[in-house]
């Protein structure tokens, strides 16, 4: 193989991983961002401190979020509109250490698929 090619290999997965470290500091960022809105709003932030969450608590719920119900229902992106809700931040912030389990999941999209507006049991 001629050092060209190998550069030319090299080069297109340097240029991919700079792309991937910009969208990683975009989306950490957006994160922070949501977290900061959260905590400025005064209904939420009761919820958050009733219930113990600090911002890092809160990051880590929004990537358990993503990770097990990472998708849109009726223009809500569910991580994010599940920490921006009263109804639906309580619901998060009532389980045990935070968890948020595939069941949790399934119901905060179904929260807004059906565009609900009331307490989650």
């Amino acid at each position: 193989m001629s050092t060209r090619i190998i550069e030319n290999i090299f080069q297109d997965f340097l240029s991919d991983e700079g792309k991937l470290a910009e969208q990683t500091r975009i989306h950490n960022k957006a994160v922070d961002d949501l977290i900061a809105l959260v905590l400025a709003d005064s209904e939420l932030f009761a919820v958050a401190q009733h219930y113990g969450a600090t911002p890092e608590k809160l990051r880590k719920v929004y990537g358990e979020l993503e990770r097990h119900v990472g998708m849109w229902a009726r223009g809500h992106w569910v991580p994010a509109s599940s920490l921006t809700f009263v109804f639906t931040l309580d619901y998060i912030l009532r389980h045990p250490s935070f968890e948020i389990t595939e069941r949790v999941g399934a119901c905060l999209w179904r929260y807004f698929r059906e565009s609900e507006s009331r307490s989650i049991d």
